[in-house]
């Protein structure tokens, strides 16, 4: 029988919610640790809590640093997961969600991946959040990840 995660997103879901999420599953703690350290971000730690929301007790997540540059390119970002000794799994999971994120970019501002300007996606919360979201996925190995429709937003940017 396969396994199947099951996402609610009719509300959206942040990299923290999701890492808290899965770590509420019981993964390891201490594998996300040694991943994010693997990183070598300066000053860069995580921590995580338990906190009561609208009476409900979940798992907080939280990315700690001191001031950092938020704008990076691509190619900065692969370079810091390529030299981080991460899991091959957790590590082709993270490049593929950052190059997936570059080229939709891309076709949006009509530049090419590697020339895309990140800026909140390139901070390091991003960059922790996609790499432990794929050390956790790649702890739990569920079969199939579902998520329920998104919903859309609209607007306009001056």
């Amino acid at each position: 029988m396969t396994s199947v995660l099951y996402l609610d997103g009719h509300a959206g879901i942040a990299g923290d919610m999701f890492a808290a999420a899965l770590l509420d599953l019981g993964l390891d703690e201490g594998a996300l640790r040694r991943d994010v350290d693997a990183l070598a971000l300066p000053g860069v730690t995580i921590r995580t809590e338990m906190v009561l929301k609208r009476g409900i007790a979940c798992r907080r997540f939280h990315v700690e640093h001191g001031e950092q540059d938020a704008h990076r390119h691509l190619p900065e970002i692969l370079a810091i997961l390529a030299r981080a000794p991460l899991a091959p799994r957790t590590r082709d999971r993270a490049t593929s969600v950052f190059r997936k994120l570059a080229e939709a970019e891309g076709q949006v501002h009509g530049t090419s991946a590697e020339e895309v300007h990140f800026h909140e996606v390139g901070a390091v919360d991003a960059i922790v959040d996609i790499v432990a979201a794929a050390n956790l996925l790649g702890q739990l190995d569920p079969g199939e990840v579902v998520v329920s429709p998104l919903r859309t937003g609209f607007g306009y940017v001056n």
